[in-house]
């Protein structure tokens, strides 16, 4: 994931970590779709992390489909989330929804740890766009 947000340099990258059995996540996700077709044209781009089992990939694909989401999408690649977790974000003690977003130069701006409203997440991003 980490070159993945690297090969968006110039670019606005807000990377979720999301699961579909964590309500939050799933509650702020239309918010999340909705972010990322208005402002996909000013230079956003949006990110998502399943961290579903590799083993409910149809279930991951069939929420995605149901929310419209036209992003890349990733799922976990173990069955150990504290290795995954660990090996992007020692500090992240793997609580979820957890958001990076980063500048244009690929800095990272700030990391969320909860759901946010659409309102709170275009407060953050709008800035970094201009």
């Amino acid at each position: 994931v980490k070159n993945q947000v690297a090969s968006y340099k110039g670019k606005v990258v807000f990377l979720n970590y999301y699961a579909t059995w964590c309500p939050p996540c799933v509650r702020e996700f239309p918010d999340i779709v909705k972010l990322s077709n208005k402002y996909r044209k000013s230079g956003l781009v949006v990110i998502a992390v399943s961290m579903d089992d590799p083993n409910q990939t149809n279930k991951v694909i069939s929420f995605l489909k149901a929310q419209k989401a036209t992003f890349p999408s990733f799922i976990k690649n173990t069955d150990d989330p504290q290795a995954f977790i660990k090996g992007f974000d020692k500090n992240w003690d793997g609580a979820i929804p957890r958001t990076y977003i980063y500048n244009k130069k690929g800095k990272l701006y700030k990391a969320v740890t909860g759901s946010q409203s659409y309102a709170e997440w275009e407060a953050l991003v709008k800035p970094l766009l201009k």
